[in-house]
């Protein structure tokens, strides 16, 4: 007998209605080092999330 994990999963998933939501992609080809001075990300502060929000 296996669980039901419907109910669990469900409560991670975002409600149609919402306007949003989370997807996961695999890569599947070779990895390549990004050019020299490029960064894929850049991270901030919550600081900055919060000065943002004010000005919204």
């Amino acid at each position: 007998m296996k669980p039901d994990m419907s109910k669990w999963l469900l409560q991670w998933l975002s409600d149609p209605e919402a306007g949003f939501g989370v997807g996961v992609h695999r890569f599947i080809g070779r990895p390549r080092s990004p050019p020299p001075g490029e960064r894929m990300f850049t991270f901030i502060g919550y600081d900055v999330l919060e000065g943002a929000g004010a000005q919204a």
